[in-house]
């Protein structure tokens, strides 16, 4: 530690002034690096919809799930801000009966749900996801981030070239593997 004259001298020093940015085209800053969604850009409807998925709010959520005339239909994929949607969040929280209302609706996309759900380790929810008519074989193998849509590629905390397959078996989800397997799942071989 130097002490001068009673003052104590930091070992950094602070620079004498803010570096100035350079920005390019005509110091416009460059735009955002990541998309921040913030609760302004859902509808009242869709925020009460993901606050009931998250509560597990079954009666709220079937009234939600219900369409009427003079309203906009719900987008039951929408996403919350932190990028889950109402199905992420049901299985995230392990709801079963949420989980398996919210598969019956026809417009439900599984996205990352799936992954979540291999995550936690609970085989009946996996079980419900894969059974659901849109996921397919190739889907649980290699295909699987072909089928994403964008919202879903860019919130995913998952590495795109992740598959239900290997996921579970990175994560020693021997029951869940199996079942995979009995799917028909499989992994190609790299550098054919």
């Amino acid at each position: 530690m130097l002490k001068t004259t009673g003052r104590r001298l930091s070992r950094i020093a602070a620079s004498p002034r803010p570096r100035m940015r350079n920005y390019t085209l005509g110091n416009m800053p460059p735009p955002p690096a990541v998309n921040i969604r913030t609760h302004d850009m859902i509808s009242p409807q869709e925020r009460r919809f993901l606050e009931a998925a998250e509560r597990g709010d079954k009666p709220t959520l079937q009234e939600c799930l219900l369409k009427k005339d003079d309203e906009t239909p719900l987008n039951v994929n929408c996403l919350d801000s932190m990028g889950r949607s109402a199905l992420e969040i049901a299985v995230d929280n392990e709801n079963i009966e949420v989980v398996d209302l919210l598969l019956k609706h026809p417009d439900i996309r599984i996205g990352n749900a799936l992954l979540c759900a291999i995550r936690e380790g609970v085989y009946r929810l996996v079980e419900m996801q894969v059974n659901h008519p849109s996921i397919t074989r190739e889907m649980l193998g290699d295909g699987w981030s072909e089928h994403l849509d964008s919202a879903e590629a860019a919130s995913a905390e998952y590495s795109s070239d992740i598959s239900p397959i290997i996921l579970a078996a990175q994560l020693n989800q021997f029951e869940i593997l199996q079942m995979l397997l009995r799917k028909d799942a499989r992994i190609e071989r790299p550098h054919r």
